[in-house]
């Protein structure tokens, strides 16, 4: 059977993304809404704008830049940098587990799981921020 390779996307105008996506996908001044699942980096930069829909997720590591915003209805697995001036969003329903280091703006009106540097995020009302689960072998989970 033969391998295939992860794919690249690089969005300079409105995109959508529905199905399954392998590869990475950079944003640069456009919008992207994520429909579906993204396995790979998402680099989102210059003003740029993701939404990633209930029914979308994102698998991968995603670094926030150049005054960008990130809106999660859905899922964002995996580490996640916000540089200073870009902001995410995470809205009631939607999740962020991994590491994430903020130097910009992260408002949770949903839930958030992992280790967090940087600034501190908004916790709106009705928000979570998830405790882990310690396993007997050391291992941290969290039930998101």
């Amino acid at each position: 059977m033969p391998t295939l390779e992860p794919e690249e996307i690089v969005a300079c105008e409105d995109t959508l993304i529905s199905g399954m996506h392998n590869g990475s996908v950079t944003v640069d001044a456009a919008t992207l809404v994520i429909r579906g699942t993204v396995s790979g980096s998402l680099a989102v930069n210059n003003g740029a704008r993701v939404v990633i829909e209930a029914c979308g997720m994102v698998n991968g590591s995603t670094a926030v830049s150049g005054g960008s915003v990130v809106e999660v209805r859905g899922g964002l697995h995996g580490s996640t940098r916000i540089e200073a001036g870009s902001q995410l969003t995470v809205a009631a329903g939607g999740t962020v587990a991994g590491s994430m280091h903020n130097e910009g703006r992260v408002i949770v009106q949903g839930r958030i799981a992992g280790t967090h540097r940087g600034h501190a995020a908004e916790m709106l009302p009705g928000s979570r921020r998830v405790e882990p689960t310690i396993a007997p072998d050391g291992t941290h989970r969290f039930d998101l």
